[in-house]
């Protein structure tokens, strides 16, 4: 079955499917959250946050206007393709386990080492993630995390 929804343009809008269902969602506002299970995601004409996260299929990403606020992009099996307007001002993370990134912007500033520590039952944990970068001025924070799949980042 396919689902065909209208909502007000402003609203946070909250998405999910399980097993051979594709999430789309254009000219929304509001802040963006879609999660599925063997399937892609298509976030297109945003202007606000957005939280997309597949296990078996692609993210695609358009941004109409850059994000102001944190951001956070993951498939596990699966590409990453983000496209945001000329001028993107973040900071960004790139993690992945068997693939690679690619972008046309031409700077991209490397960030300090960012070391995060959780306290567990077990004693510490430490991770260190050295994939981060500023790109332009710097601003809110894009997260990019896949397994098996590529990152592609572009500026229209």
């Amino acid at each position: 079955m396919d689902f065909v929804l209208k909502v007000p343009a402003g609203v946070y809008l909250a998405t999910s499917t399980i097993n051979e269902g594709n999430i789309e969602i254009a000219h929304v506002n509001g802040a963006v959250k879609a999660n599925n299970i063997n399937g892609s995601i298509k976030l297109s004409n945003l202007i606000s946050e957005a939280t997309a996260s597949t296990i078996n299929g692609d993210v695609d990403i358009d941004y109409t206007s850059n994000p102001k606020k944190d951001c956070r992009f993951y498939t596990l099996n699966g590409d990453i393709n983000a496209s945001f307007q000329k001028g993107l001002a973040a900071d960004m993370s790139f993690e992945s386990f068997n693939g690679e990134f690619f972008t046309n912007i031409d700077k991209l500033e490397p960030l300090p080492i960012a070391v995060e520590k959780k306290q567990d039952g077990k004693g510490m944990k430490f991770k260190v993630n050295d994939s981060r970068y500023k790109v332009g001025t710097g601003g809110a924070f894009l997260d990019f995390e896949t397994f098996n799949g590529d990152v592609y980042l572009k500026e229209k």
